[in-house]
């Protein structure tokens, strides 16, 4: 059984520290009420538990957490780091022929930069393509795949002021 989006809990600007902590506990002090019997389970966590509590992964006996990071598909420079894009390709590819869904390597491509080298990300991507896809009109067109992009986009919303005003001080610190 897999738990997803657990990653996603986090508080807001007042109560962060306590939501941390809570979720610290659950998983370092509530172990074994999360250990189901005759089931495997895999929790998607927040990357700050890798820090907060190293020998967590000793409670469910995986030994460690596992991190899983985003691939690099940019160069310093801004441009496509075409190491990174071909290694997601071929992780694409043994996912199923996604040229029957998507054409060429334009879409896909697009598709990866979108989602900025995250794995999962592009697989949500890829899976609201799909749930968009009609059988009879494969390959999709770039108004399919555009619908897919702004569904995506929708789901991290809506942004916190707070949220907002940082993201922007960032966007003009890289304009620079």
């Amino acid at each position: 059984m897999l738990v997803d989006s657990l990653e996603h809990i986090r508080g807001s600007f007042i109560n962060a520290r306590q939501v941390q902590e809570s979720v610290e506990l659950l998983f370092a002090g509530h172990a074994e009420k999360l250990r189901l019997p005759n089931i495997h389970v895999v929790y998607i966590v927040p990357p700050y538990l890798k820090v907060r509590a190293p020998n967590l992964g000793m409670l469910y006996g995986g030994g460690a957490l596992q991190i899983f990071p985003a691939i690099k598909i940019r160069g310093d420079d801004g441009n496509a780091h075409a190491v990174g894009v071909e290694a997601i390709k071929l992780i694409v590819a043994r996912r199923g022929e996604w040229r029957e869904l998507l054409g060429g390597d334009q879409q896909l491509e697009g598709l990866i930069h979108m989602s900025d080298g995250n794995i999962r990300d592009l697989l949500r991507l890829l899976t609201e393509v799909i749930r968009r896809a009609s059988y009879n009109d494969l390959p999709v067109s770039d108004h399919v795949v555009e619908d897919a992009i702004n569904q995506m986009r929708l789901e991290f919303l809506p942004i916190a002021d707070d949220d907002a005003e940082w993201l922007a001080q960032i966007a003009k610190r890289c304009e620079v």
